[in-house]
């Protein structure tokens, strides 16, 4: 009774009218929750050898903002709603689980592989199978800096549409003024129309949903 259903866009020879059959396919099944996410071609993966031969041809960024603003428009006119950049949840239906990483709520992953955080430490458990069950074991272990912690906690809660960076809370867990640490690029996003300041929240302003990277990057490179 609780079900999640991913769409993909931006795939190479996708038109709109393939999307917006693809759409029509996804309301008709009507799931709880929808992840869109647009293609990304990697280095080192099949589908960046195939465009890099010529095979297949990487759809440019216009025509996926374009797939992407589609999809919004249609999920929300069906009742759908736009929580994440990504996701999107008939109302009680949002992801508990992803929106634990958005908040920066600590957790742990139990089993082979599995990744946990607890109070700034991320830690891996061992992928080895044989080393796993005959006595647990870290495949990596990773502290995060103030500095680190407090990036991580803007570009996380900046993925939440609607709810986005409680100021508030970002002076509780770091005992410091968000302006005081980021005054500079906060107030640059704003001018440029890509952030607003609500006066309790830091959330992306529409235009920024697609190039929300764009925001966020700075937030890590410009400390």
């Amino acid at each position: 009774n609780n079900i999640s259903l991913d769409l993909m866009y931006a795939l190479p020879g996708q038109t709109t009218d393939k999307i917006n059959n693809s759409i029509r396919r996804v309301l008709n099944l009507n799931p709880e929750h929808i992840s869109c996410y647009g293609l990304k071609i990697e280095q080192g993966t099949p589908f960046y050898q195939m465009r890099n031969s010529g095979k297949i041809t990487e759809l440019d960024d216009d025509a996926a903002a374009d797939m992407y603003e589609l999809i919004i428009d249609k999920l929300q006119k069906s009742g759908y709603r736009h929580y994440e950049i990504s996701n999107f949840a008939k109302q009680g239906s949002e992801s508990k689980h992803n929106t634990k990483y958005w908040k920066c709520v600590d957790y742990i992953g139990l089993g082979l592989g599995a990744s946990s955080c607890l109070d700034g430490k991320r830690f891996a458990n061992s992928t080895d199978f044989d080393g796993y069950f005959n006595g647990y074991q870290k495949s990596e272990e990773y502290t995060l800096t103030q500095s680190e912690k407090m990036s991580e906690f803007i570009i996380l809660g900046l993925r939440l549409i609607k709810d986005g960076v409680s100021k508030q809370e970002f002076a509780n867990r770091f005992n410091t003024d968000i302006y005081d640490v980021f005054g500079k690029i906060i107030n640059k996003h704003i001018a440029n129309g890509l952030l607003c300041d609500n006066g309790e929240n830091l959330v992306l302003t529409p235009r920024a949903y697609f190039i929300s990277n764009y925001v966020m990057s700075d937030f890590v490179n410009n400390m």
